[in-house]
């Protein structure tokens, strides 16, 4: 059986300065100032695949957009793709991570925070953030985050709307074309204009 890979692989690059070993029983914080990113993880949460407990490093590590494992969305463009290393490592309880806030956004708007999930090959929403300042801080509650160490990124394009969030708050980052009808790219909802031609009835 012949199988066809569409896009190529790419090794990602690590930041080597950001690699910090895993003490099983103390929290762990990763930080990769470079990127301003910063990733907590429990004590005894860093687990291999068959359970045990992960003792090596973990790194952070910007990637290109276009060197990304899988296709990002369509309607998504992130200012900042990252990849947390080694791949094959999980998280339990999910760890916590802080993007920088890349997109200058308001105080208080809150973004979705994305995974690549390694079953499908496709990049899905595991959490949200809230802006605070130039940092975007995890929301408790709203799914948790860093379910294992991949490719994530977060988006400043407003909520999804299977996670608790407002798809109407999108800003304005739509498809529109010549029939003043345009498409949030969140929501998916689609939004017409219609203009009515002034006319006068009964002088009025």
């Amino acid at each position: 059986m012949l199988n066809v890979i569409d896009r190529p692989f790419f090794l990602p690059r690590i930041d080597a300065a950001s690699a910090t070993p895993i003490i099983p029983g103390a929290t762990t914080v990763v930080t990769n100032s470079t990127i301003g990113v910063t990733l907590t993880i429990a004590p005894n949460a860093a687990k291999n695949q068959d359970g045990s407990n992960y003792l090596g490093d973990i790194s952070i590590s910007e990637v290109p957009d276009a060197l990304a494992p899988a296709a990002l969305p369509e309607e998504l463009t992130p200012s900042l793709l990252i990849t947390i290393q080694p791949v094959g490592v999980v998280f339990d309880p999910p760890a916590q991570i802080i993007f920088p806030n890349t997109d200058n956004l308001p105080d208080g708007n809150e973004v979705n925070i994305w995974s690549l999930e390694s079953g499908t090959g496709t990049f899905i929403p595991v959490g949200q953030g809230v802006v605070s300042g130039t940092q975007i801080l995890p929301i408790q509650g709203r799914k948790e985050v860093i379910r294992a160490a991949d490719w994530h990124f977060q988006t400043g394009f407003g909520s999804d709307p299977s996670m608790g969030g407002d798809p109407k708050s999108d800003p304005p980052n739509t498809c529109e074309n010549e029939e003043n009808s345009r498409i949030p790219a969140c929501s998916g909802e689609p939004i017409e204009e219609t203009q009515l031609v002034p006319y006068r009835s009964l002088e009025v």
